[in-house]
């Protein structure tokens, strides 16, 4: 039933350009769309474009624990909060 409901996931519209856009996404896109684009790899992959492969090495990592529901988009908005932290102490 879960793949049945993957393959009907419509496109959203949502369009992150940084960080903290894809923060803002996180928290409000459905679930189904969540696990869709991470089991596809979308996350990890636009991620690297950006030039953050720390960053795609954890969501790939995420990945890998095959999280669903609300558990993973907690897990999803702590690591890209974690992420941003980072990024905003270094120098």
């Amino acid at each position: 039933m879960a793949n049945k409901i993957l393959r009907n996931v419509a496109p959203t519209g949502a369009a992150a350009r940084n960080l903290p856009d894809f923060l803002g996404i996180l928290n409000s896109i459905d679930l189904a769309s969540l696990q869709f684009h991470l089991g596809r790899g979308d996350f990890e992959n636009w991620v690297k474009m950006l030039g953050d492969d720390t960053l795609a090495k954890q969501l790939a990592g995420l990945k890998e624990k095959k999280m669903r529901g609300e558990d993973l988009r907690l897990q999803l908005v702590d690591i890209v909060k974690a992420r941003i932290d980072t990024l905003q102490k270094s120098p």
